[in-house]
């Protein structure tokens, strides 16, 4: 092997790993899509690291969604909620799902709980990404929707 091919192959490998370093700083450490003020003006907390969820049924990939975990225990008032926010785009996630559980152990993790109870937030790549707090309505939903999508 020529000393020009050797150079060549180093220049290459060095430039490969540059690339995939960038690619993983912008996959996991990138800003979050909206400055706190904006957040705090839309009622948004979003988590400074995403985190991976298994996939949701029934739910699109590739936009930010909102979800809400249905209550194991939910009487008529709480159902008349859940068709409220379905009605307002919100995907309701019941309790014979099998990422319940997950997400329910997560928003129940000390660092998580101030999202239990709330719409959460799942970024384009479907990672639990934060929380809107209420109330809930449409052009609340909407308006947080619409910041998030760039």
């Amino acid at each position: 092997m020529s000393r020009l091919s050797a150079r060549f192959i180093g220049v290459a490998l060095v430039a490969g790993a540059f690339w995939v370093a960038t690619q993983s700083y912008q996959n996991n450490f990138a800003d979050p899509a909206l400055d706190e003020a904006k957040q705090a003006e839309l009622g948004i907390q979003l988590l400074e690291f995403p985190r991976q969820i298994p996939p949701i049924e029934r739910l699109e990939s590739n936009s930010w969604q909102a979800i809400r975990l249905q209550p194991e225990f939910c009487d008529a008032v709480c159902q008349g909620n859940m068709v409220q926010l379905a009605t307002l785009g919100v995907h309701i996630v019941p309790a014979t799902q099998a990422v319940y559980s997950d997400l329910a152990q997560v928003t129940s993790a000390e660092k998580y709980q101030l999202h239990q109870d709330k719409i959460l937030l799942i970024n384009p790549d479907g990672k639990f990404a934060g929380s809107l707090r209420p109330p809930y309505n449409a052009d609340t939903l909407a308006n947080a929707m619409q910041a998030l999508t760039p």
